[in-house]
């Protein structure tokens, strides 16, 4: 049995609710989660760095749907400070899966998005913890997925020289050189 189902957001609608593809994500936890398979969900994501503001996070709008699906709110955690996939492994793993002491994990999300994922939590975790990968299909296009192999080369790179699962070196690389984090170094 998981310890947690981890959702990464992807898009929400203008009014709040979960775009399509983030829904059927939220979906696969739930199943998880009412099949007996993990013991809780973390909802990840504050919003999409290319969305404007919204009234909610991500993760609280998928905490809501999930809770009015069947799940107990007390088994939902959210994360809520990243803005892309590496902020997300980032924040997970040091506000959640840390401090609870989770070793075993499913991380959910799309089909064209899951070699990217795999790269960012492997290296973010490094051979700590026990991870299996749930893709939702239906969403790849070539345009998609080419991005997504210029985002691993650009992740690639912008942690050279830092080893894996080195929380340290990973935090201060992270708030001192990215762009979308900059702003949290304190």
């Amino acid at each position: 049995m998981y310890n947690t189902a981890i959702v990464l957001s992807r898009w929400m609608n203008l009014d709040g609710t979960l775009g399509e593809e983030t829904k059927k994500r939220t979906d696969r936890s739930i199943d998880l989660y009412l099949e007996g398979a993990t013991r809780s969900l973390t909802m990840s994501g504050l919003r999409d760095n290319k969305e404007p503001e919204s009234p909610t996070s991500h993760a609280e709008a998928m905490k809501r749907y999930a809770h009015s699906c069947g799940v107990s709110e007390e088994a939902i955690f959210k994360e809520e400070h990243s803005l892309d996939t590496t902020g997300q492994a980032f924040f997970i793993k040091r506000d959640i899966i840390i401090p609870n002491e989770f070793q075993r994990l499913a991380v959910i999300s799309s089909d064209y998005h899951m070699e990217r994922v795999k790269a960012e939590f492997d290296f973010m975790f490094g051979g700590n913890y026990s991870i299996d990968y749930f893709s939702i299909d239906g969403f790849s296009t070539d345009q998609l997925l080419e991005d997504e192999r210029r985002k691993i080369e650009y992740f690639n790179l912008f942690f050279k020289g830092i080893n894996q699962a080195d929380d340290s070196a990973i935090a201060e690389r992270l708030f001192s050189r990215h762009a979308l984090y900059r702003r949290l170094a304190s």
